[in-house]
């Protein structure tokens, strides 16, 4: 199987997309550290419930100040996510 591939997807779509057609592929690399698609997808709809148990809603704006890191990029897509309404 491959991932989905469509001019109109979004970064929300293409992140559940791969979660589900490649889950285990490597999504991330930072280091010696690697995620896949399937743990990165957890992890950024875990963010975003949190993000949204906080009040934040679609046309918020988060701002973050946070080294290049998974997690920064995990907190970028969950916010990103939720402040869109997706």
């Amino acid at each position: 199987m491959s991932p989905i591939q469509t001019p109109n997807l979004t970064i929300p779509d293409m992140i559940e997309g791969n979660a589900k057609w490649i889950p285990d592929r490597t999504a991330w690399v930072h280091g010696d550290r690697r995620v896949t698609w399937k743990e990165f997808s957890a992890r950024v709809n875990r963010v975003a419930n949190v993000l949204t148990g906080l009040g934040i809603e679609k046309g918020d704006r988060v701002a973050l100040l946070m080294p290049d890191s998974i997690e920064t990029a995990e907190i970028q897509r969950s916010a990103a996510s939720t402040c869109s309404g997706h």
